[in-house]
């Protein structure tokens, strides 16, 4: 049986799943973070995006449509293609827009989803603000002109499940890494889990440490962003280990809880 041994080293940088901006997202919000809908095979359906401008000048605002990926990290990225997408089955309207200082719109998302599918898919909402007055630059003695113009950018991440047969998310852990990173040489445990299902899962769990005559050695919570894990996707959830731990072989129990799901998963690594 493989041990679960300090030797293992790997480093994995670790983002959370939320709204993400390119630019500056604090200027250009976008309500609600994550767009979470079901509709079934050849419905349609609407929601609102409420889309606010927080820069002090006027924002002439579009909407781009992408598939989205997933990484290890939980970082959601917007890419031309991807499998499960369903980016051309989502309209926006309007989408595009002007938009004063303080002011909010309201966009309709609409959901056309054909016939013959069945479990996740997934996309992301890219609402890009440019600032009014582009000819506006300013004149240097010389008689050149120059300057800098800033835009803004928010990510909406669309997670769609269309029911209609069995929606299952299949969760498997694989055998934990520790890390050792920066001058202090800082521990780290990191916790690889895949979903071969066909619909995303939101996970959350705990670990515990423990010596191989049983005795504690440390617990704590599994964190990886918002916890979503995608269909064909595999996430790396981090934790920094407090106690210093030497070199030698360990127990680790694992235990992972999908939301909505009454029984979590366990496991034993040693």
């Amino acid at each position: 049986m493989s041990r679960f041994s300090l030797f293992s080293a790997l480093i994995i940088f670790l983002f959370g799943f939320g709204v993400l901006s390119q630019e500056s997202p604090a200027q250009l919000s976008v309500s609600p973070l994550v767009l979470e809908t079901s509709v079934y095979p050849g419905g349609v359906k609407d929601h609102s995006v409420i889309v606010s401008n927080q820069a002090s000048e006027t924002l002439s605002c579009h909407v781009t449509i992408y598939a989205m990926e997933l990484q290890e990290g939980g970082l959601p990225v917007a890419v031309e293609e991807a499998a499960r997408s369903c980016a051309r089955w989502i309209t926006v309207e309007p989408s595009r827009v002007v938009l004063p200082p303080g002011q909010a719109i309201q966009l309709r998302c609409r959901f056309s989803v054909p016939k013959g599918t069945l479990g996740g898919y997934y996309a992301i909402l890219s609402i890009h603000g440019q600032p009014g007055g582009a000819d506006e630059d300013a004149e240097s003695p010389t008689g050149l002109r120059a300057g800098i113009r800033f835009s803004y950018r928010s990510l909406l991440p669309v997670l769609l499940a269309v029911p209609g047969g069995e929606l299952r998310a299949e969760i498997h852990a694989a055998q934990p890494l520790v890390s050792s990173e920066g001058p202090g040489r800082e521990q780290r445990i990191q916790l690889p889990v895949s979903n071969s299902g066909n619909i995303h899962a939101r996970i959350r769990g705990t670990a515990e440490i423990r010596s191989l005559a049983n005795q504690p050695i440390e617990s704590f919570e599994l964190a990886a962003g918002r916890g979503y894990l995608l269909p064909d996707h595999q996430r790396i959830f981090t934790q920094r280990i407090k106690s210093r731990l030497p070199d030698g072989q360990y127990v680790m129990n694992v235990e992972l809880t999908m939301e909505r799901s009454p029984r979590p998963m366990r496991k034993v690594f040693d």
